[in-house]
Protein backbone atom coordinates (compact mmCIF):
# COMPACT_ATOMS: atom_id res chain seq x y z
CA UNK A 1 0.00 0.00 0.00
CA UNK A 2 1.35 3.29 -0.91
CA UNK A 3 2.24 5.72 1.87
CA UNK A 4 0.36 9.16 2.47
CA UNK A 5 3.87 10.64 0.86
CA UNK A 6 3.78 8.30 -2.27
CA UNK A 7 0.21 9.77 -2.66
CA UNK A 8 1.31 12.99 -1.81
CA UNK A 9 4.27 13.26 -4.30
CA UNK A 10 2.11 11.21 -7.21
CA UNK A 11 -0.60 13.82 -6.70
CA UNK A 12 1.97 16.75 -7.48
CA UNK A 13 3.47 15.26 -10.29
CA UNK A 14 0.20 15.41 -11.95
CA UNK A 15 -0.57 19.08 -10.73
CA UNK A 16 2.78 20.04 -12.31
CA UNK A 17 2.12 18.15 -15.71
CA UNK A 18 -1.31 20.19 -15.44
CA UNK A 19 0.15 23.39 -14.93
CA UNK A 20 -1.30 23.79 -11.50
CA UNK A 21 1.60 24.54 -10.03
CA UNK A 22 -0.10 26.58 -6.74
CA UNK A 23 -2.07 22.88 -6.07
CA UNK A 24 1.30 21.26 -6.62
CA UNK A 25 3.33 23.64 -3.84
CA UNK A 26 0.57 22.35 -1.61
CA UNK A 27 1.25 19.02 -2.01
CA UNK A 28 4.77 19.52 -1.85
CA UNK A 29 3.97 21.68 1.99
CA UNK A 30 2.75 18.39 2.90
CA UNK A 31 5.15 16.06 2.29
CA UNK A 32 7.83 18.44 3.76
CA UNK A 33 5.80 18.75 6.66
CA UNK A 34 5.78 14.80 6.89
CA UNK A 35 9.38 14.73 6.68
CA UNK A 36 11.23 17.60 7.64
CA UNK A 37 15.07 16.36 6.71
CA UNK A 38 13.88 15.02 3.09
CA UNK A 39 16.28 17.96 1.30
CA UNK A 40 15.63 17.02 -2.10
CA UNK A 41 11.80 17.41 -2.20
CA UNK A 42 11.87 20.92 0.46
CA UNK A 43 14.23 21.50 -2.91
CA UNK A 44 11.85 20.73 -5.52
CA UNK A 45 9.16 23.28 -3.13
CA UNK A 46 11.34 25.72 -2.81
CA UNK A 47 11.65 25.55 -6.98
CA UNK A 48 7.88 25.86 -7.55
CA UNK A 49 7.50 29.01 -5.21
CA UNK A 50 10.30 30.38 -7.90
CA UNK A 51 7.85 30.06 -10.59
CA UNK A 52 5.00 31.15 -9.59
CA UNK A 53 6.98 34.39 -8.15
CA UNK A 54 6.53 33.75 -4.69
CA UNK A 55 10.35 34.58 -3.84
CA UNK A 56 10.44 35.29 -0.26
CA UNK A 57 8.61 32.05 0.30
CA UNK A 58 11.35 30.79 -1.19
CA UNK A 59 13.38 32.26 0.44
CA UNK A 60 12.78 30.98 3.51
CA UNK A 61 12.59 27.26 2.40
CA UNK A 62 16.20 27.76 0.82
CA UNK A 63 17.24 29.12 4.25
CA UNK A 64 16.07 26.06 6.06
CA UNK A 65 18.13 23.84 3.78
CA UNK A 66 21.22 25.74 3.75
CA UNK A 67 21.17 25.01 7.35
CA UNK A 68 20.66 21.36 7.43
CA UNK A 69 23.44 21.59 4.95
CA UNK A 70 25.96 24.23 7.48
CA UNK A 71 24.52 22.13 10.76
CA UNK A 72 26.18 18.90 9.14
CA UNK A 73 29.39 20.72 7.48
CA UNK A 74 28.14 20.69 3.76
CA UNK A 75 29.80 23.81 3.23
CA UNK A 76 29.85 23.80 -0.90
CA UNK A 77 26.14 22.94 -0.66
CA UNK A 78 25.50 25.63 1.78
CA UNK A 79 26.97 28.08 -0.32
CA UNK A 80 24.84 26.49 -3.71
CA UNK A 81 22.02 27.02 -1.55
CA UNK A 82 22.76 30.67 -0.59
CA UNK A 83 23.90 31.63 -3.90
CA UNK A 84 20.04 30.88 -4.88
CA UNK A 85 18.91 33.03 -2.55
CA UNK A 86 21.36 35.55 -3.89
CA UNK A 87 19.92 35.84 -6.85
CA UNK A 88 16.67 36.51 -5.79
CA UNK A 89 17.16 39.04 -3.67
CA UNK A 90 20.82 40.54 -4.93
CA UNK A 91 20.63 43.39 -2.37
CA UNK A 92 20.49 41.22 0.62
CA UNK A 93 23.45 42.08 2.57
CA UNK A 94 22.68 39.48 5.13
CA UNK A 95 23.23 37.09 2.44
CA UNK A 96 26.58 38.18 1.07
CA UNK A 97 27.63 38.17 4.50
CA UNK A 98 26.33 34.56 5.19
CA UNK A 99 28.15 33.68 2.10
CA UNK A 100 31.24 35.15 3.22
CA UNK A 101 31.30 33.28 6.55
CA UNK A 102 30.34 29.27 5.14
CA UNK A 103 33.29 30.20 2.08
CA UNK A 104 35.63 30.63 4.68
CA UNK A 105 34.14 27.98 6.68
CA UNK A 106 34.74 25.73 3.37
CA UNK A 107 38.52 27.13 3.43
CA UNK A 108 37.98 29.42 0.17
CA UNK A 109 39.33 32.20 1.63
CA UNK A 110 39.33 34.03 -1.93
CA UNK A 111 35.56 33.77 -2.23
CA UNK A 112 34.89 34.69 0.98
CA UNK A 113 37.22 37.95 1.68
CA UNK A 114 34.99 38.47 -2.01
CA UNK A 115 31.94 38.53 -0.31
CA UNK A 116 32.89 40.17 2.17
CA UNK A 117 34.30 43.25 0.22
CA UNK A 118 30.61 43.33 -0.75
CA UNK A 119 29.50 44.36 2.46
CA UNK A 120 32.04 46.64 3.25
CA UNK A 121 31.38 48.56 0.21
CA UNK A 122 27.77 48.54 0.97
CA UNK A 123 28.12 49.72 4.39
CA UNK A 124 30.31 52.31 3.62
CA UNK A 125 28.10 54.13 1.04
CA UNK A 126 25.16 53.79 3.35
CA UNK A 127 27.44 55.92 5.79
CA UNK A 128 27.53 52.78 8.46
CA UNK A 129 31.12 53.32 9.50
CA UNK A 130 30.98 51.13 12.37
CA UNK A 131 29.58 48.15 10.39
CA UNK A 132 32.33 48.18 7.34
CA UNK A 133 34.16 48.37 10.54
CA UNK A 134 33.09 45.06 11.72
CA UNK A 135 33.48 42.90 8.44
CA UNK A 136 36.80 44.26 7.60
CA UNK A 137 37.87 43.10 11.42
CA UNK A 138 36.44 40.06 10.12
CA UNK A 139 38.51 39.98 6.74
CA UNK A 140 41.77 40.99 8.93
CA UNK A 141 40.67 37.35 11.29
CA UNK A 142 40.47 34.99 7.81
CA UNK A 143 43.57 36.52 5.84
CA UNK A 144 46.10 38.39 8.11
CA UNK A 145 48.36 39.03 6.33
CA UNK A 146 46.29 40.36 3.09
CA UNK A 147 47.53 44.14 2.05
CA UNK A 148 44.43 44.87 0.95
CA UNK A 149 42.44 44.52 3.90
CA UNK A 150 45.36 45.98 6.20
CA UNK A 151 45.13 49.26 3.47
CA UNK A 152 41.12 49.05 3.68
CA UNK A 153 41.13 49.07 7.51
CA UNK A 154 43.74 51.62 8.20
CA UNK A 155 41.71 54.15 6.07
CA UNK A 156 38.58 53.05 7.45
CA UNK A 157 39.71 53.46 10.72
CA UNK A 158 41.43 56.93 9.93
CA UNK A 159 37.52 58.36 8.46
CA UNK A 160 35.95 57.21 11.59
CA UNK A 161 38.35 59.29 13.67
CA UNK A 162 39.70 56.23 15.13
CA UNK A 163 43.07 57.47 14.79
CA UNK A 164 44.89 55.47 17.20
CA UNK A 165 43.96 52.15 15.93
CA UNK A 166 44.66 53.32 11.89
CA UNK A 167 48.14 54.07 12.76
CA UNK A 168 48.53 50.57 13.86
CA UNK A 169 47.14 49.05 10.99
CA UNK A 170 49.25 51.17 9.06
CA UNK A 171 52.12 50.31 10.93
CA UNK A 172 51.16 46.50 10.51
CA UNK A 173 50.92 46.95 6.29
CA UNK A 174 54.54 48.65 6.55
CA UNK A 175 56.11 45.51 8.58
CA UNK A 176 54.46 43.47 6.11
CA UNK A 177 55.97 45.07 3.55
CA UNK A 178 59.17 45.21 4.78
CA UNK A 179 59.03 41.62 5.83
CA UNK A 180 58.48 40.96 1.46
CA UNK A 181 61.21 43.40 0.99
CA UNK A 182 59.11 45.83 -1.21
CA UNK A 183 61.35 48.83 0.03
CA UNK A 184 59.43 51.33 -2.57
CA UNK A 185 55.76 50.31 -1.42
CA UNK A 186 56.89 50.29 1.83
CA UNK A 187 58.59 54.35 1.89
CA UNK A 188 54.85 55.20 -0.05
CA UNK A 189 53.10 53.66 2.85
CA UNK A 190 55.47 55.59 5.36
CA UNK A 191 54.58 58.83 3.27
CA UNK A 192 51.07 58.27 3.60
CA UNK A 193 51.76 57.54 7.37
CA UNK A 194 53.70 61.42 8.00
CA UNK A 195 50.97 63.22 5.53
CA UNK A 196 47.81 61.88 8.41
CA UNK A 197 50.39 62.19 11.28
CA UNK A 198 52.67 65.07 10.89
CA UNK A 199 53.27 64.76 14.90
CA UNK A 200 54.97 61.35 14.02
CA UNK A 201 58.28 62.37 12.89
CA UNK A 202 60.08 59.60 13.77
CA UNK A 203 58.02 57.15 11.48
CA UNK A 204 59.61 54.72 9.91
CA UNK A 205 62.39 54.97 12.34
CA UNK A 206 59.64 54.35 15.03
CA UNK A 207 58.80 51.38 13.52
CA UNK A 208 61.91 49.46 14.34
CA UNK A 209 61.15 49.87 17.92
CA UNK A 210 57.41 48.82 17.46
CA UNK A 211 59.09 45.37 15.98
CA UNK A 212 61.13 44.98 18.88
CA UNK A 213 58.58 45.65 21.47
CA UNK A 214 56.45 42.44 20.17
CA UNK A 215 59.11 40.33 19.90
CA UNK A 216 59.95 40.98 15.89
CA UNK A 217 63.38 40.46 14.25
CA UNK A 218 65.11 43.74 13.20
CA UNK A 219 68.18 44.80 11.26
CA UNK A 220 68.14 48.53 12.48
CA UNK A 221 71.62 49.11 10.82
CA UNK A 222 70.64 47.33 6.92
CA UNK A 223 67.13 48.30 7.39
CA UNK A 224 68.11 52.16 7.96
CA UNK A 225 70.84 52.12 5.11
CA UNK A 226 68.65 50.61 2.62
CA UNK A 227 65.87 53.47 3.02
CA UNK A 228 68.63 56.10 3.29
CA UNK A 229 69.79 54.26 0.12
CA UNK A 230 66.22 54.53 -1.76
CA UNK A 231 65.70 57.89 -0.34
CA UNK A 232 69.14 59.14 -2.32
CA UNK A 233 67.99 57.25 -5.17
CA UNK A 234 64.93 59.38 -5.53
CA UNK A 235 66.46 62.63 -5.20
CA UNK A 236 69.13 61.73 -7.65
CA UNK A 237 66.04 60.69 -10.09
CA UNK A 238 62.51 62.17 -9.73
CA UNK A 239 60.91 60.64 -12.59
CA UNK A 240 61.97 57.32 -10.93
CA UNK A 241 60.70 58.90 -7.52
CA UNK A 242 57.21 59.49 -9.12
CA UNK A 243 57.12 56.08 -11.07
CA UNK A 244 53.91 53.92 -9.83
CA UNK A 245 54.31 50.74 -8.41
CA UNK A 246 54.00 47.23 -9.76
CA UNK A 247 50.16 45.82 -10.34
CA UNK A 248 50.35 43.95 -7.67
CA UNK A 249 51.10 47.02 -5.34
CA UNK A 250 49.48 50.05 -4.69
CA UNK A 251 50.54 53.21 -5.07
CA UNK A 252 50.20 55.97 -2.00
CA UNK A 253 47.39 58.29 -2.11
CA UNK A 254 48.36 61.85 -3.02
CA UNK A 255 49.50 64.18 0.04
CA UNK A 256 46.02 65.62 0.81
CA UNK A 257 43.94 64.90 4.05
CA UNK A 258 42.06 61.85 3.53
CA UNK A 259 38.29 62.76 3.11
CA UNK A 260 36.05 63.23 5.38
CA UNK A 261 33.38 61.32 3.89
CA UNK A 262 34.03 56.98 4.27
CA UNK A 263 35.72 56.39 0.90
CA UNK A 264 36.66 52.98 -0.55
CA UNK A 265 40.56 53.02 -0.98
CA UNK A 266 42.20 55.22 -3.83
CA UNK A 267 42.50 53.27 -6.96
CA UNK A 268 46.58 53.69 -6.24
CA UNK A 269 46.98 52.17 -3.16
CA UNK A 270 45.04 48.88 -4.07
CA UNK A 271 47.15 45.71 -4.25
CA UNK A 272 45.95 43.24 -6.01
CA UNK A 273 47.15 39.99 -4.94
CA UNK A 274 44.77 38.70 -2.51
CA UNK A 275 41.61 39.51 -4.49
Amino acid sequence: MASKKDKLLESAQKFIAKGQLDRAIRDYEQIVDLDSGDIRHRQKLAELLVRVNRKEDAIAVYEVISRQYSNNHFYLKAIAVYKQIQKLDPSNIKTTLTLASLNEKQGLIGNALAEYNLAVTYYLKAGSLPEAIKVIEQMLAADPENLNTHLKCAETYFTAGHHDKAFGEFTRLAILLRKRGDESAFSRVCERVRTLYPEKNDFPDGLLANQAEVGEPVDAIDFSTRIEQKALEEEASPVAAEAPLPAEHPQVAPETPFPAEPPEPPQDLAWEEEI
